[in-house]
């Protein structure tokens, strides 16, 4: 079920990079907005997942738990300062799924690392491609 839901939380990643490519201006824009809302979600809720995995253990990371709480606080402050600036959330959100990435614990399960691999890499693909799009449209 993990791998099926990672998976599915790829579509709009994918989608709506397609939809910028293909839309008039006023769908574009919401398409874009649509695509960064989320982006956001998901940087958010996957700072909380790092939380969740290492705030029960004996012994605990704090460096885990302090860039899980680290991430959300930027993620928060980029969204509502940055709201209109495409080119500043494309690089702050790169920064913060790579971060989400960066400080996953490494001792767990390989096969859920191998996952975090690849949607970490199609997401951060996904920006870049959508970093070119904001200005050859």
């Amino acid at each position: 079920m993990r791998n099926t839901l990672g998976y599915m939380g790829l579509i709009p990643f994918i989608i709506l990079p397609v939809a910028v490519l293909m839309l008039d201006n006023m769908s574009r824009g919401m398409a874009m907005y649509g695509y960064f809302a989320y982006s956001a979600g998901i940087a958010i809720f996957m700072a909380g997942a790092l939380w969740g995995r290492v705030v029960d253990r004996d012994k605990s990371n704090s460096t885990v738990l302090v860039m899980s709480n680290l991430i959300t606080l930027f993620v928060i402050a980029l969204s509502t300062v940055s709201f209109h600036n495409f080119t500043v959330l494309t690089l702050g959100l790169i920064l913060a799924h790579g971060f989400n990435y960066l400080f996953e614990p490494r001792k767990e399960n390989a096969a859920y690392i191998k996952l975090r691999s690849i949607l970490t890499s199609v997401v951060i693909t996904s920006h870049m491609l959508m970093g070119v799009l904001l200005y050859i449209k």
